[in-house]
């Protein structure tokens, strides 16, 4: 799917607006200079000069339709790959607090290595062994808090 960058800059331009406003209202009790908004107001106004930049270019391509698709959404394996990533942030944000962190992100790789062909064997070891090394990272590194879930009476 190919989306005309005047229809993008006008996105982006609405995402910078709305970025912009959430960084201008955040607290700054200690009355920093850098505050807690400093980023996301720097981050708004980098958005909106490429807001910008879309629109100047997507009114330059007036001939352009505003959404074109291409022929690999026509073919329902690659359509239902592309829908299984929104699913599996779905399926991370429902499951995640009763499951915990390590089997949901272990099933969610697995079902996503799975989808795109993997074997299952080289499916399940790199999932297993990536949803350790995100624990292990975000827990031990960061300290992080992830949700434990069934493994609770195990945790370490």
């Amino acid at each position: 799917m190919k989306v005309n960058n005047l229809g993008l800059g006008i996105i982006a331009a609405f995402a910078a607006l709305c970025l912009g406003i959430a960084g201008i209202q955040l607290p700054n009790p200690s009355k920093q200079i850098y505050g807690p908004g400093f980023f996301p107001l720097l981050l708004a106004v980098l958005l909106g000069v490429t807001a910008v930049a879309l629109v100047v270019e997507g009114g330059r391509q007036r001939a352009a339709p505003l959404i074109s698709l291409q022929p690999w959404t026509r073919n329902p394996v690659f359509l239902l790959r592309f829908a299984a990533i929104p699913a599996g942030v779905a399926f991370y944000v429902l499951c995640v607090g009763t499951l915990g962190f390590l089997p949901t992100v272990s099933l969610l790789l697995l079902a996503l290595f799975l989808s795109l062909g993997v074997r299952w064997q080289l499916a399940l070891a790199v999932a297993v062994g990536a949803a350790l090394l995100m624990h292990s990272l975000f827990h031990l590194g960061l300290r992080v808090q992830l949700p434990w879930g069934l493994l609770e009476p195990i945790r370490w």
